[in-house]
């Protein structure tokens, strides 16, 4: 939860959390709004928090804890990867995909395993069999169709 509050500081978009109204720290802070989306109540008691008092104060020092970690470095590996972990969850996850993990690679890396895209779903793939997707058929919506502006 932390580490999601904090995603728009790690973003460099606010200075902390507080700033960013749409993230769960003012649904922890606050009180109750109509419409929420964290149960304070039952995340208290998966935490083994005993009150909200004391989910509030935890969760600033989760906040707190994670500070130092900012400054570190986005692994690629979490935003081009299809699935992160040990090798015999990321081969399940292969097999569950079935036709959809074509293309698709297992990597080994320093004790953890990715199933990787292919290179080509990140760029862009202007052949012959996609040409309706090529970059001079685009259309600008203020600009007729003899380059006059609208």
């Amino acid at each position: 939860m932390a580490y999601i509050d904090l995603n728009m500081v790690r973003a460099g978009i606010v200075g902390h959390p507080a700033e960013w109204p749409d993230c769960g720290f003012h649904e922890i802070r606050n009180h109750p709004q109509p419409y929420t989306i964290i149960d304070r109540q039952k995340l208290a008691e998966l935490a083994s928090i005993g009150d909200l008092n004391s989910l509030k104060d935890s969760h600033m020092g989760w906040l707190y804890e994670m500070q130092p970690l900012l400054g570190i470095k986005r692994e690629e590996k979490w935003s081009t990867s299809i699935a992160v972990g040990g090798e015999k969850f990321v081969t399940k996850i292969k097999q569950l995909l079935g036709v959809r993990a074509t293309g698709r690679r297992l990597v080994n890396m320093n004790g953890s395993s990715e199933l990787r895209e292919p290179l080509s779903s990140y760029s862009g793939n202007f052949g012959p069999e996609n040409d309706r997707l090529n970059a001079k058929n685009m259309h600008y919506w203020d600009i007729n169709h003899d380059n006059t502006a609208i």
